[in-house]
């Protein structure tokens, strides 16, 4: 899953090296929501992004628990859990990538909204 917004101009030159990006591994545990909340906060805060830090811990915490809860509802087992990882990229200046993935090969059943009567 992922999800990019768009940010006001940063001092932040990239190098000839790629884009910055911050990744982490974290386990498929209900802690780990709010863990990427504060990592996504002190990546985007590094680099100058503050206007992005609030709208960016919801996407990461809407992501992680996605990822927690397709992780718990097939093995409910926590020490067999996995682990799965959360990237945040920055492609240009003004554009912030927050994704998650995890190495299952169970694709998640995609499910349809309620309609309202």
């Amino acid at each position: 899953m992922t999800t990019m917004m768009t940010s006001k101009p940063s001092p932040l030159t990239p190098t000839g090296t790629g884009h910055p990006t911050h990744t982490q591994s974290l386990p498929c545990a209900e802690e780990s929501a709010g863990i990427a909340r504060l990592s996504v906060a002190a990546t985007l805060r590094a680099w100058g992004l503050e206007d992005l830090v609030d709208d960016a811990r919801l996407i990461a915490s809407e992501l992680a628990t996605n990822a927690i809860r397709h992780a718990t509802r097939h093995i409910p087992d926590p020490e067999r859990r996995g682990r799965f990882r959360l990237k945040v990229e920055r492609p240009s200046d003004h554009l912030v990538r927050i994704s998650t993935f995890d190495r299952s090969r169970t694709i998640p059943p995609h499910h349809r909204g309620m309609r309202n009567s």
